[in-house]
């Protein structure tokens, strides 16, 4: 029934009558404001992926507040976040932009010990796609499909180099 109300709202923000958009507007504001983690996600699709410009704008604009929320709910569609730094081949993020995220993160065991591991390529990962869906870059949808294109180049570079870990690799991205 919640779907339908959201989904109701949605569409009646790109209504022809004003009054009835502006009723929308409300409805999916205040939808929101009650509980961003759970109404956040299809507002914010609705922002990015809906055919029309005067929903989407209207979307966009009752969600700035909140896309702290929006962004901390995502879940990504495995069990461990990928290493996107395998991703700036395939791609996916420009290498630059990959090292001012993996800077950002705190070393481990202390500045002086402060080489790459793993969990610093992994919360990097986090912070990098968590912050494109905050800043309304990428939709859910686009998220996934960067989480999933980076488990694939990953498991490529594992398949290449280190076969023996390969069986590990695969199970983490599921």
């Amino acid at each position: 029934m919640t779907a339908l109300l959201v989904a109701a709202a949605i569409a009646a923000t790109g209504s022809e009558d004003y009054a009835e958009r502006e009723a929308g507007s409300r409805t999916v504001a205040r939808l929101v404001r009650t509980a961003p983690a759970r109404f956040g996600p299809p507002v914010a699709a609705a922002a990015t992926l809906h055919p029309c410009p005067e929903t989407r704008s209207r979307c966009h604009r009752v969600l700035a507040p909140y896309r702290d929320h929006v962004a901390a709910a995502y879940v990504p569609p495995c069990r461990v976040w990928p290493c996107l730094d395998w991703g700036t081949d395939a791609g996916l993020i420009p290498a630059g932009e990959w090292h001012h995220w993996y800077g950002r993160v705190p070393c481990d065991n202390g500045p002086e010990a402060c080489g790459p591991t793993w969990s610093r390529y992994r919360k990097a990962t986090e912070d990098y796609v968590r912050d494109r869906i905050r800043t309304g870059h990428w939709s859910y949808a686009d998220a996934d499909d960067a989480v999933r294109r980076a488990w694939a180049a990953e498991l490529e570079l594992f398949m290449r180099r280190y076969p023996d870990q390969v069986a590990a690799v695969e199970g983490w991205s599921r």
